[in-house]
């Protein structure tokens, strides 16, 4: 016998059986047959019943078969594994994935090779099953079919099963062509009539640069979304790398579609065949593979199966190795491979078609197995490889990373809190969006280094002010921009959303602050000046402009006198171009860099069912460079906002408007000076043209946040309740016409998001989690842990180069910066 070291890492206390003095085979055997009968193992499955029994399956394959029918062998465990019995044998099946409802089992799979789908049916633990004479007991697709035993799922009220069928022609792999079977939950499977196929996908030689080889042996599994994909073992052997495949399948089960710029991913182990399965405790799917060490590449990968390794995924699409499970140094005639599996409490069971040494010489190779094994992974869930074993692994690189520690908060802006060489991220020194008023701080840090540099602090900082905080990066420069109150705020004067500014530093000469608009709230009032508040700065694409929502000091005074006055929420911009305000009082007032006008028209008492509102607020600027109108003219300058109207019913709701910009905004609308009066608010520029977009029932809904716009200005993204009631994204054109959804969770978003860069991918916080969504596939991952104890808050925000996001959690009771990597498309 071939000494070699073996890893028995699957169980704290592992079954051995003694095929003979000299072989130790990891786990319990099952079954057993010497490689020179010809016969050896294949297709092992396993499931559970309901009074707790365990029972597996498993074929021959071989010369030794011949013309004979092909047989499942089933055998059955009623002591959690430590032994097992032979209860029955099925003529005429192969390929076959076992599965019960409470305590009936069914078998599902090909007749024979390349042969009908059958189905059996057995109630008396394995002994006896049906026989699938018709299409009424149990014979469910005529034609030439093929399969491996992978999961049979239970989801949305159905029960799902990939299959292929071998119609393609080109041979082994490429003539295999996926497809999903379903039926309704607890109906008679039995029967024909209550199954669904999808349309079959094939064989495409330009897939993978023309170096796919074909897919087979599909694993039905729900994606974190809800809707249904089948994951694929794919052929594909480049530089030792392996991939798997994901078809979407439709609600209805009916349609099956691959997009091959995002389906194949990487997969260790995904040349051959594996299985996986759903948990929802951990809330990630499991898989079991033949990952390959790099000690053992080199080799052809899809016969390299030594090593099995327990991997796990958030998303599907992104997957990561928790450990090496099974180990054999030799890779000729040794494999654990086709391994099957379930969860049984903190548990995995699993069976093996295993080729290991025995009394007869071994295994035929490593393919060829002569051994069925069950195996115990005990709380897989945080299953760690023996140190022995720890070179096995892959080099880690840590997927997400806290980059603040010190105690206190690290408030993060909803949007441009990266620096454009993506080397720092801004935060202010909040540690709850509420406490602006009593923050004092500006700082950034480092992502590679973790340093921490202070960019500014107030003085005379009290709980009523001055404040500072959410701070922007300009998108083409080294400049922080923040909004900062009033300097002369004390208790009888604080802080307040009409008493703040806009303030910026460079990072390279901090605590210098350079005021950005103007602001003189004593007549005569000054042109290109405010006189109150502005807030939520916001740099346009090319880093010229900004954006604000504003509050009027004058009008909030001015109300507290006339009460048909109203200080109404509004959105402004301002450009390059300095103000000077001359005025004696150098606290309230302050001259500054930019020209900053109200770009939105509110009105205090909209009509009901007029496009009239009463508020704007929340804005983002339309794409780098604006968008495009109908008419193929490109709009440059424009923002999206939010604004109240009143519905027939004088009911308040919030839906999307537009304001398209001129290039030139000083000149003011006769008796509407841009500077207000003292009785009337500053004044709209002339040529700016204000839109309503959407016209929906209930209008915009959720937790607060600012509208988010494409790069290319195509849609205006916003968060509204969809038809079942959950907060999801949706997204419009700035054109107006059809809203359209672009999350699908059956749970609620929590706060703000953000476009990638190049406007293909979502991020935001769902669930408790980061969340990353793809609209044109509809996919939705999940890129972090649910943590309880560590709360996530406010929007995820990309770096520029769309490979990692930053974010806030709370880490014991501070809010602390993360950023997590966004793995490629």
């Amino acid at each position: 016998m071939l000494l070699h070291k073996i890893y028995l890492g699957l169980m704290v206390s592992i079954t051995l059986c003694q095929a003979d003095s000299k072989a130790q085979v990891p786990g319990t055997v099952i079954n057993h047959r010497p490689a020179a009968d010809s016969l050896y193992i294949g297709s092992p499955s396993i499931c559970t019943l309901q009074n707790g029994t365990y029972i597996a399956s498993h074929e021959f394959f071989g010369p030794a078969l011949k013309n004979q029918p092909n047989t499942v062998h089933v055998f059955a465990s009623r002591n959690k594994g430590k032994s097992w019995q032979q209860v029955g044998q099925i003529h005429g099946q192969t390929w076959s994935q076992l599965f019960a409802e409470k305590n009936t089992l069914y078998l599902l799979g090909p007749e024979k090779e390349g042969g009908d789908v059958v189905i059996r049916q057995s109630t008396d633990g394995g002994h006896t099953w049906s026989n699938p004479e018709n299409d009424t007991t149990g014979r469910l697709l005529k034609g030439r079919h093929h399969c491996a035993p992978t999961p049979v799922v239970v989801a949305n009220g159905r029960i799902w099963k990939g299959m292929e069928d071998v119609n393609g022609g080109g041979g082994w792999g490429k003539h295999f062509r996926s497809f999903i079977m379903s039926a309704p939950l607890g109906c008679n499977y039995l029967d024909a009539r209550n199954w669904t196929t999808s349309n079959v996908l094939g064989y495409n030689a330009s897939y993978l640069n023309g170096q796919f080889g074909g897919w087979l042996e599909s694993n039905a599994v729900p994606a974190p979304d809800g809707h249904m994909v089948m994951m694929l073992r794919t052929d594909y052997r480049v530089n030792g790398n392996e991939k798997a495949a994901i078809i979407d399948i439709s609600r209805d089960g009916k349609t099956a579609s691959f997009h091959p710029e995002t389906g194949f991913i990487d997969f260790p182990g995904g040349c051959k065949k594996f299985a996986v399965r759903y948990d929802s405790k951990s809330r990630l799917y499991w898989s079991l593979t033949n990952y390959v060490p790099e000690k053992d590449k080199g080799g052809n990968p899809e016969r390299t199966r030594n090593t099995q390794a327990l991997l796990y995924s958030s998303d599907l699409y992104h997957w990561q190795i928790k450990g090496i499970v099974l180990h054999h140094d030799d890779v000729v005639k040794h494999g654990f491979q086709y391994m099957d599996f379930q969860f049984d409490g903190n548990d995995i069971i699993a069976v093996s078609r295993t080729a290991y040494d025995d009394a007869n010489g071994g295994a035929d190779n490593q393919h060829n197995a002569n051994y069925l094994t069950f195996h115990r992974i005990h709380d897989f869930r945080h299953f760690k490889t023996s140190k022995a074993y720890e070179s096995l692994l892959p080099e880690k690189q840590p997927t997400t990373v806290q980059l603040t520690y010190t105690a206190g908060g690290h408030t993060l802006n909803s949007t441009q809190c990266v620096s454009p060489d993506d080397n720092w991220i801004v935060y202010d020194t909040r540690n709850y969006d509420t406490l602006i008023a009593a923050t004092g701080g500006i700082a950034m840090v480092n992502v590679c280094t973790k340093e921490i540099r202070e960019l500014y602090r107030t003085s005379h900082q009290t709980d009523f002010g001055p404040g500072v905080g959410a701070a922007t990066f300009s998108p083409v420069k080294n400049r922080v921009l923040f909004l900062h109150g009033i300097r002369d705020a004390d208790k009888d004067h604080p802080y307040s959303v009409s008493r703040r500014t806009g303030v910026a530093v460079d990072i390279d000469a901090p605590f210098r602050p350079l005021f950005m608009d103007a602001r003189n709230i004593t007549p005569p009032f000054t042109r290109g000046a405010l006189r109150g508040g502005t807030h939520a700065h916001t740099w346009s694409g090319d880093g010229q402009w900004i954006s604000f929502t504003y509050n009027d000091y004058v009008m909030e005074t001015l109300s507290k006198s006339d009460p048909t006055v109203k200080d109404l929420r509004t959105v402004g911009v301002m450009f390059p171009g300095p103000v000077t305000v001359s005025v004696s009082d150098t606290t309230e007032n302050n001259s500054g860099a930019m020209f900053a006008v109200v770009v939105t028209a509110v009105t205090p008492v909209p009509k009901p069912g007029s496009d009239e509102i009463d508020k704007a607020f929340d804005e983002s600027w339309i794409g780098a460079n604006g968008y495009i109108r109908p008419d193929g003219s490109r709009q440059r300058r424009a923002i999206a906002f939010q604004g109240n109207v009143r519905d027939k019913n004088n009911q308040a709701k919030t839906e999307v408007f537009v304001a398209d910009l001129p290039d030139e905004l000083t000149t003011a609308v006769a008796g509407q000076p841009l500077e207000g009066t003292a009785n009337k608010p500053p004044g709209v520029p002339a040529g700016v043209r204000q839109r309503r977009i959407t016209f929906t029932a209930n209008g915009i809904e959720g937790p607060r946040h600012w509208l988010r716009t494409t790069p290319d200005g195509n849609l205006i993204a916003f968060l509204a309740k969809d038809t079942a009631g959950f907060i999801n994204i949706f997204a419009v054109s700035p054109n107006g016409g059809a809203v359209q959804q672009l999350t699908f969770h059956r749970f609620n978003i929590q706060g703000g998001f953000n476009f990638s860069p190049d406007g293909s991918r979502l991020a935001y916080i769902a669930n408790n989690t980061v969340f990353i969504t793809q609209p044109a596939t509809q996919r939705s991952w999940q890129l972090t842990k649910n943590n309880s104890e560590a709360p996530l808050t406010g929007a995820v925000t990309w770096l520029h180069h769309g490979k990692s996001v930053v974010y806030n959690r709370y880490v014991k009771n501070y809010l602390q910066v993360f950023m997590s990597a966004v793995p490629g498309k």
